[in-house]
């Protein structure tokens, strides 16, 4: 989930959680409770597309001229919820597979719809997987509770691991901030900092080899005038 917030934030867009299904859900309090120890402040609207519950919420955030786009794994409903919106059956839908509980691959392009209240919706294939290709202030946007608490820390090149007086760590004990949530702050921190370091080295190359450029022609107007 907090892959797909990073996304978000780097499309510069502002995320929104729904949480569908929930006609399939006994514990719906309880699995709420488990996704904002991922998701912080990001508003969460449960809902079920088949029922309707909870749709009404959905339409409300939805403003004309503006632009909105579902995106989340396959068999998620993401379909289901753009023709409940409509009223009517605008994109093909299909079951999970009973084998697996995964879903199928029923919507196979980015298609753009004007809805009825004059919002713009793109519904998208669902996703298996998502890789980060994010900097730090994306990151800083999904760990905003994290990074506010950063700022506190006794050392300023803290690195929120094992340094005392740390004030994310001190959150961490407390349970200010979920074990879960801290897990994920330091995989994609990490991945964050992997991405970086290739960036720095493919830069690197491509200038040695524009230098390299820029040498062969130095050299051969060089050799015409002598």
């Amino acid at each position: 989930l907090e892959r797909y917030l990073v996304m978000v934030f780097e499309g510069k867009s502002n995320p929104v959680v729904v949480l569908n299904k929930v006609d399939l859900c006994p514990d719906l309090e309880d699995k709420i409770a488990e996704v904002k120890k991922v998701t912080g402040n990001v508003p969460i609207i449960p809902l079920s597309a088949k029922t309707g519950a909870g749709v009404e919420e959905l339409k409300a955030l939805i403003k004309p001229g503006s632009t909105y786009a579902f995106t989340g794994s396959s068999g998620v409903g993401k379909s289901t919820l753009l023709n409940k919106l409509f009223s009517q059956e605008i994109q093909l839908t299909a079951d999970v597979r009973e084998s697996d509980s995964r879903g199928r691959h029923t919507t196979t392009c980015r298609k753009m719809f004007i809805l009825p209240d004059g919002g713009l919706l793109i519904d998208t294939p669902g996703m298996r997987e998502i890789q980060l290709w994010c900097n730090d202030d994306t990151l800083s946007d999904t760990f905003s509770d994290i990074e506010e608490l950063a700022l506190t820390c006794h050392f300023s090149n803290c690195t929120h691991t094992k340094e005392i007086k740390c004030s994310v760590l001190g959150a961490l004990t407390t349970e200010e901030v979920s074990a879960e949530r801290y897990d994920s702050f330091l995989k994609l921190r990490a991945e964050a900092a992997q991405i970086a370091t290739k960036q720095n080295v493919s830069k690197f190359l491509e200038r040695k080899q524009e230098n390299k450029s820029a040498q062969r022609s130095f050299n051969k107007v060089k050799h015409k005038r002598q």
